[in-house]
């Protein structure tokens, strides 16, 4: 998908994009081996060019950070293909709602890559150098709300963290497609089911629980 995405391309949007596509031109090499482009003028078919040979060569040279500099973080699911071996699915849990409150702490991080789950855990295996282990392996970081808590969190706790680039959120990308609520609401709207003895908990009774 990511080599057949045009939408970091001045003035072009979704809708161009897809007029590309059916017109046949459905990856960076496509575009570039026309000599030209219906509505689109040799000017911006020059400019265009150039951009996609800057693209293939971060893409090259594993460079996906520049790449997604330049693409919307909204559309980051573009580059699942491209990353699927090295996805890292991200969650925490804290004792706080706001990262800023002095008294909260982030007591688990769970990640879970290629069938494997890790459980960091506050004051026996959570720590800067851990995490960063895990997340120096990742190429594209998923989460669900992660944007507005789970990453603010993190930097607040973990301050010398660096994240990867492309992060591409769930919950972002579910409000696109009009699914409101939180995790376990969507999960019961896909028709996914949890184990019944965790199924009514929620992130308040994590925090219980750590207090315990």
């Amino acid at each position: 998908m990511l080599t057949s995405t045009f939408i970091f391309l001045h003035g072009v949007g979704i809708a161009t994009e897809r007029r590309w596509w059916r017109e046949g031109l459905l990856t960076w090499q496509a575009f570039m081996a026309q000599p030209a482009v219906a509505g689109v003028s040799s000017e911006h078919k020059s400019l265009y060019d150039r951009a996609l040979v800057l693209a293939q060569s971060d893409l090259q040279d594993g460079n996906l950070g520049g790449l997604a500099s330049r693409i919307k973080k909204h559309e980051h699911w573009r580059f699942y293909d491209q990353c699927r071996p090295n996805i890292l699915y991200l969650d925490i849990e804290t004792t706080g709602l706001s990262p800023y409150d002095p008294a909260s702490v982030v007591t688990v991080v769970g990640l879970y890559r290629n069938g494997r789950t890790l459980t960091l855990v506050r004051d026996e295996t959570l720590s800067t150098e851990l995490l960063q282990a895990e997340l120096d392996q990742c190429s594209l970081l998923v989460t669900f709300g992660g944007t507005t808590f789970d990453l603010p969190y993190l930097h607040a706790h973990f301050p010398q963290l660096r994240f990867p680039a492309p992060h591409f959120d769930l919950c972002l990308a579910c409000h696109r497609l009009g699914l409101r609520g939180g995790l376990k609401r969507l999960e019961q709207t896909m028709g996914m089911t949890r184990n019944p003895a965790l199924a009514g908990l929620d992130g308040s009774d994590a925090a219980r629980l750590w207090m315990q």
